[in-house]
């Protein structure tokens, strides 16, 4: 989920998302969840790189997109049941407490080093696009630039309301709360 992708083209020449085709046709929804989390699913690329005990954190301000699985099957649930406004409906699926990556990582019991994504910013653009997954610039921006996410639109258009919260979350998972 990349909060600054529009969700329409803005490039004419480019053809339309394949919900379009189907918009004249049949009520679409576009569910997009964030980093989808619960028992058994506690690490993510957004983190940063593990080196042992040890996580190097890139960056440690901005929100990570979490969305608890029981969170996201309410949503799919509750579009399926539902028509969506216009016939197509967007909604991005994240749980109301979205950590950081630093906190995030304290409440897994984590020691972890910060390196501002920045540097790797300034790597990736030396590599033009060459180097693997974060030394890519669009990768690497979509991760980790502190970003903030809205579950408004899930809220309104679906009715959607959390069920797990971030602390019952990690409890499920055998982790302390946050």
């Amino acid at each position: 989920m990349m909060p600054s992708v529009p969700s329409e083209p803005t490039n004419k020449r480019v053809r339309s998302y394949p919900a379009d085709d189907l918009r004249a046709r049949v009520p679409v929804w576009i569910v997009r969840p964030g980093i989808v989390w619960g028992p058994g699913r506690l690490d993510n690329a957004h983190l940063g790189i593990r080196l042992g005990p040890l996580t190097l954190r890139i960056g440690g301000q901005g929100e990570l997109p979490l969305a608890h699985v029981d969170n996201v099957a309410l949503a799919l649930v509750l579009a399926a049941e539902s028509a969506p406004p216009d016939r197509l409906g967007i909604v991005n699926v994240v749980d109301d407490d979205r950590p950081t990556r630093a906190r995030w990582l304290a409440a897994l019991g984590r020691r972890s080093l910060p390196l501002h994504w920045r540097l790797l910013d300034v790597l990736a653009g030396l590599l033009r696009g060459r180097g693997p997954g974060l030394l890519r610039r669009p990768t690497l921006r979509a991760r980790l630039m502190p970003t903030r996410y809205s579950n408004a639109r899930a809220r309104a258009l679906l009715g959607w309301e959390p069920v797990i919260t971030l602390a019952d979350g990690l409890r499920q998972a055998g982790i302390g709360a946050p």
